[in-house]
């Protein structure tokens, strides 16, 4: 992925929350400011990755609860996470390079937004135009595509809403395509040994009053029982016509999630 140059954004102006979502668009090299801007300070662009040690278990938007691979973000800021600043007359691809290549070897796997696109072929990395409200610095303004801003007040800092469902079903196809391993039993054993120690710290806690005490006692035994009760999901065989559940049959108000 090679980095968007900067782009010099249109005019802001106060927008509902349908309005911005409607200035989002993939993220590209080539593409031009033309749109008014989000009310927004300018960041950085970013891969998606997966460490191998690195699950959870999630339920929402998925028929059952799975475990899923978290996902992290390598942020492409010169000077951090192993990224360099460019040299005159260098590709953009040389400020990340070497530090992928790093993470890769550490175990990490990339989600190429290029290669691994969502179910309408768009990519998961978004950018607008922006304009910071405090001092009008203008730039580019990069997201996922599960985010999508909301109404913000002026004078105040912009929130998002996250699809969870959407971005779940996403994670789901990752290893349902094979783009990332199924954990281990020893992992996912694992994993579940420290929720146990979590739930026997929950019942030391004995100076808490009697409601609060069960209250904490009670959530940390629903959350071991859900890791131990999850399945655990497994590369499908589409040579024998397996057909990937994510993003598979979306519903229609979920048509944002790729937008």
């Amino acid at each position: 992925m090679a980095i968007p140059k900067a782009k010099t954004p249109a005019a802001s102006s106060q927008f509902s929350a349908t309005d911005l979502s409607s200035l989002i668009r993939d993220a590209s090299p080539s593409s031009t400011g033309t749109r008014p801007a989000l009310p927004v300070g300018a960041n950085f662009p970013f891969f998606l990755l997966h460490w191998p040690q690195n699950w959870n278990v999630e339920s929402e938007g998925l028929d059952s609860s799975q475990w899923l691979p978290y996902l992290s973000r390598h942020v492409i800021l010169p000077g951090c996470n192993g990224n360099r600043t460019l040299r005159r007359g260098e590709k953009p691809e040389a400020a990340y390079d070497a530090a992928v290549l790093v993470n890769s070897r550490r175990g990490a796997t990339y989600i190429d937004p290029d290669r691994h696109r969502l179910r309408n072929g768009s990519r998961y990395l978004k950018e607008a135009d922006c304009r910071n409200p405090r001092n009008g610095a203008e730039g580019v303004f990069y997201l996922d595509a599960w985010s999508t801003p909301r109404d913000t007040l002026p004078g105040r800092r912009m929130k998002f809403n996250l699809d969870r469902g959407a971005l779940n079903r996403f994670r789901l196809h990752l290893v349902e395509t094979g783009v990332i391993r199924p954990p281990s039993s020893a992992l996912l054993a694992d994993l579940v040994r420290r929720k146990g120690k979590a739930l026997d710290r929950c019942k030391a806690l004995t100076s808490l009053d009697a409601v609060e005490y069960q209250r904490r006692v009670d959530a940390a035994e629903i959350a071991v029982l859900d890791l131990e009760g999850a399945s655990v999901p497994q590369a499908l065989d589409y040579a024998t016509g397996g057909v990937p559940s994510s993003p598979g049959s979306v519903p229609k108000n979920d048509e944002a999630e790729v937008a």
